[in-house]
C-alpha cells in the first residue's frame, strides 16, 4: 500500500507517521552509502508492508554516483515526478543525495496536512512556484501538528542545498526528536 493511503486508511497518528518517515530517511541514508540516488520518491513509490514496515521502492530511474557518468550510462534530465521534484532537479543541474531529501519533504508535508507544498493549475507555475516560493508553515495548514515540524520541513525543502539537511540521519534525527516531544506531551 503507498505510505499515503495506508496511513490515511488507519487514521495513523501524528506521532506513528513521524516514525515511517524516520525510517523512509533510514533507507534513503543508506541508498545514498551506496552512491544510489532514487531520483522519484512520491508516494507510489514508498510502500508498507505487513509490520508497519516502510519500503522504498522502484529504483528505475535512480543514478548510481559510483559510475563514470561520461563513460557508463544515460543521463536523462528531468526524470521524475514534478510535484516532488526539487528545485535543482527541475532545472537540469547536477544532483547529489539532497535531492531526495527534498522528495521526501514534500511527501511528508503532503502526509501531514493532506496536500501539496506547491500547488498550481499548470506545471509552469507549479515550476516557478518550486523554484521560487518557500511553502506554507504546516501548522498553518494543520494547526494540531507541533510546531517542530514547521523548522524541519523548512529545512528539507530548503532551496539552497547547503542549508537543507546533509542526509538521511539528519533528518531522520530531528523527526525522532518531535515524535519524542509528542510523547512526551501524551504523556503529561
Amino acid at each position: 500500500t503507498p505510505i499515503t493511503h495506508y496511513c490515511d486508511e488507519n487514521g495513523l497518528p501524528v506521532r506513528e507517521r513521524l516514525g515511517l518517515f524516520a525510517t523512509v530517511c533510514q533507507a534513503i541514508q543508506h541508498a545514498h552509502t551506496k552512491g544510489i540516488i532514487h531520483r522519484d520518491i512520491k508516494p507510489a513509490n514508498i510502500l508498507v508492508a505487513a509490520g508497519d514496515e516502510p519500503k522504498l521502492v522502484d529504483f528505475g530511474l535512480a543514478l548510481n554516483l559510483n559510475k563514470n557518468m561520461d563513460r557508463d550510462s544515460t543521463f536523462i534530465m528531468g526524470v521524475g515526478s514534478p510535484s516532488y521534484m526539487s528545485p535543482e532537479q527541475i532545472k537540469g543541474y547536477q544532483l547529489n543525495q539532497k535531492t531526495d531529501l527534498y522528495s521526501l519533504g514534500v511527501v511528508m508535508f503532503q502526509l501531514l496536512t493532506g496536500r501539496l507544498p506547491f500547488r498550481a493549475k499548470n506545471q509552469a507555475t507549479l515550476i516557478y512556484r518550486i523554484i521560487n516560493t518557500d511553502a506554507p508553515d504546516v501548522t498553518s495548514l494543520n494547526p494540531s501538528l507541533p510546531e517542530g515540524l514547521n523548522a524541519i520541513l523548512r529545512r528539507a525543502l530548503e532551496k539552497d542545498l547547503y542549508s537543507r539537511y546533509r542526509n538521511g540521519a539528519e533528518f531522520a534525527k530531528d523527526l525522532a526528536a518531535v515524535r519524542y516531544q509528542i510523547l512526551e506531551d501524551d504523556e503529561t
